[in-house]
């Protein structure tokens, strides 16, 4: 059974930050960080079970939705897993009253947003912080 919602415990904002950092910038050869919460932040965790086995996140800038770091462990994906936490932040974004969501997403994950519906907007650029190409997509609510 998959359960997905917002971190409870200091253990499991700890799973979100490992699952991030290992996901998406081990490789890259970043140093572990942190979670940085703040207001208009909403971070959303898939359980399989006990087991952390993806996550998502949401960012409010005013009538704009941010979505980012969405991943699914290794052996979990192929399941589903990504577009239900997709939905998920989708739901929570039409419940802001939110007008359109935004991701910039890596080369490899275009097939992915595309298959939810968002559409690309420009080419693809360098990250800022981590010099990778990525893709603006977007979607209206």
């Amino acid at each position: 059974m998959l359960e997905i919602r917002q971190p409870a415990s200091k253990g499991e904002w700890e799973a979100l930050a490992e699952m991030r950092y290992d996901l998406l910038h081990r490789y890259l050869g970043f140093p572990k960080q942190g979670i940085v919460k703040g207001p208009g932040k909403i971070f959303l965790l898939a359980f399989s079970g006990k087991r952390v086995v993806g996550t998502g996140t949401l960012i409010v800038e005013g009538k704009l939705g941010h979505i980012g770091y969405v991943a699914v462990e290794r052996k979990f994906r192929h399941r589903k897993i990504g577009s239900r936490i997709m939905g998920r932040l989708e739901e929570i974004a039409g419940k802001k009253k939110l007008e359109r969501l935004y991701v910039n997403a890596r080369k490899h994950a275009k097939k992915f947003f595309k298959e939810l519906d968002y559409g690309v907007k420009g080419g693809y650029f360098k990250h800022p912080k981590i010099g990778t190409l990525h893709l603006r997509m977007e979607k209206e609510l």
